[in-house]
């Protein structure tokens, strides 16, 4: 997985929290619904998109994070107009993977 690789190239290291915005996530952990279309609707991606730069702005001092997001998770950002949001995330974290979830 992107992970994995991630980890073996030290993209993401252990001393980094894990933050993941993934599409992929919604259903299963009862988290985001997904609409007609399959992705995230926008309340819920704003919702989770301000649920992760809390977490950031509460982290202590010198903690430093990395993001996973899926490519259902960009789709979504990119409709609902959030790259702003979503870039000003990125640059919190030390590293940031797109993983493909699908060819």
């Amino acid at each position: 997985t992107a992970i994995n690789i991630g980890y073996s190239c030290s993209l993401l290291t252990p001393e980094a929290e894990l933050l993941r915005l993934c599409a992929e996530d919604a259903a299963d952990k009862g988290g985001m619904a997904k609409g007609p279309s399959g992705l995230p609707e926008e309340p819920d991606m704003q919702w989770k998109l301000e649920e992760l730069r809390s977490e950031l702005a509460h982290a202590p001092p010198g903690r430093t994070f990395a993001l996973v997001v899926d490519t259902g998770a960009l789709q979504a950002l990119q409709d609902y107009g959030l790259e702003d949001q979503f870039l000003e995330l990125c640059h919190a974290c030390r590293s940031v993977v797109c993983a493909r979830v699908s060819p």
